[in-house]
């Protein structure tokens, strides 16, 4: 894991040397010239990092920041396709770091790394159809051009996998994220989009374990390859805890737990609202069996018993909501998904620039508090947005990165606390209520 000093060396790295070497292989600087590629992404980012909102004056303040003097005018002309691919490649650059701060919670010490895997569908301009092809969706009215992000999250590191982009309309599963094979002794907790019977099978001959939802119509057997009917088989329960041996699958059956417990009245009412709210929007019927299952949180798992208990399952099931926040950060705090501009290159190039705005902003978080159980991380992004201009001041000076960069941590220590119900205790409060490995 990396200390405060490596991820101050990691930052300057990204948008220094790095920047200016990506900038010439991109071809978005051909000769020296006043604008490099470093202060040109140190613009971007800062202004970003402080306002998703920033304007062209704004970016300008930013440059004089960072050593660029320049007309908004000249900075206007260099949002080209050039541009896009520099700060493509830059993005790229960044996702190759891994920046990490263990959290002490004696549940997550019993595997290698905990990690979460989600997309999010950012709408572009029609006119960049052929750069990212889009498709239907319901986040995107069925856009022309739409991106699509796949991001991954060690929840016991902070350690940030992606984002990884491609077409809006390309399959979940086919990103490499989601066919990489885990380390072995990490688990995966996997959404339904990237429910897999073949991968789960292919994680666990790698080592690694997984734990997911189960995807409704899965054929289900018990251990003597006898089909089992889920829904009677709920009903018998009368509202007990489920954990039995099954096996997943027509043919080529996988062996696993199920894991099956009753929810509150008012958790299923809200789970089939949405259920019909989601058919509505499709314009398709809403599955009876999946109305009646709505009732249940039913997971398949390949963690032996001894290694996980039901209630240590569901309470790990529920942390997937961690990868979620993360979009959240980054559409409310990064401006993602919002543009205004009707010049396309000049929105792609806003789009990678936020993305790498959220990066660093991530790191910075995540060497500044992710090892602190009750963090909270919206109030953390506040804490770098706030500090955005004294980072690029800092820039050059990595002595005086590192002294920024832990008054930054300081500043979350103290301000970025979680607020505690007993009524409703967060996920990490739920976490620790479990020991080591029994």
């Amino acid at each position: 894991m990396k200390d405060l000093t490596e991820v101050a060396r990691d930052v300057q790295d990204l948008l220094t040397d790095s920047a200016d070497r990506i900038a010439l292989e991109s071809g978005f600087v051909k000769r020296k010239r006043k604008i490099t590629g470093s202060t040109f992404a140190q613009s971007l980012v800062f202004s970003f990092l402080a306002d998703s909102d920033a304007s062209g004056s704004r970016i300008k303040t930013t440059a004089a920041a960072v050593g660029l003097y320049i007309a908004r005018q000249s900075l206007e002309e260099r949002y080209t396709p050039e541009c896009a691919e520099f700060l493509k490649g830059l993005l790229r650059t960044a996702t190759a770091k891994l920046v990490g701060s263990p959290v002490a919670i004696p549940l997550f010490e019993r595997f290698t790394a905990i990690h979460v895997l989600d997309s999010s569908i950012v709408a572009l301009p029609d006119d960049l159809a052929e750069v990212y092809r889009g498709g239907k969706s319901g986040t995107t009215k069925e856009a022309k051009a739409s991106l699509k992000m796949t991001v991954g999250l060690d929840l016991k590191t902070g350690a940030l996998l992606g984002p990884e982009l491609a077409d809006g309309r390309a399959a979940d599963l086919s990103s490499p994220l989601a066919l990489a094979n885990p380390q072995r002794g990490a688990l995966q907790l996997a959404d339904l989009n990237y429910f897999s019977l073949e991968k789960f099978d292919s994680w666990g001959k790698a080592g690694a374990f997984w734990l997911s939802r189960l995807k409704i119509h899965t054929k289900v057997h018990d251990r003597e390859g006898r089909r089992i009917d889920l829904l009677k088989t709920l009903r018998a329960a009368q509202g007990r805890d489920l954990d039995i041996d099954v096996q997943l699958g027509t043919r080529n059956r996988l062996p696993c737990r199920l894991i099956a417990r009753k929810v509150p009245a008012e958790v299923a009412a809200k789970r089939r609202q949405r259920l019909r709210d989601d058919a509505r929007r499709r314009n398709e019927p809403v599955s009876e069996l999946a109305l009646e299952l709505a009732a249940w949180t039913i997971l398949v798992t390949n963690v032996p018993r001894e290694l996980l208990n039901v209630d240590e399952a569901v309470v790990l099931a529920q942390l997937r909501w961690q990868i979620e926040l993360v979009f959240k950060l980054w559409k409310s705090h990064g401006g993602i998904d919002e543009w205004s501009t009707s010049r396309p290159y000049k929105t792609l190039c806003a789009v990678y620039a936020k993305l790498l705005a959220m990066v660093v902003q991530h790191w910075t978080i995540v060497v500044g508090c992710w090892n602190v159980v009750d963090r909270s991380p919206i109030k953390a992004a506040g804490v770098v947005e706030s500090m955005a201009l004294s980072l690029a001041f800092a820039i050059h000076n990595l002595k005086l990165l590192c002294r920024v960069l832990k008054h930054v941590t300081e500043l979350m220590r103290v301000a970025c606390r979680m607020e505690h119900h007993k009524a409703s205790p967060n996920a990490n409060d739920m976490a620790l209520r479990f020991g080591p490995k029994p």
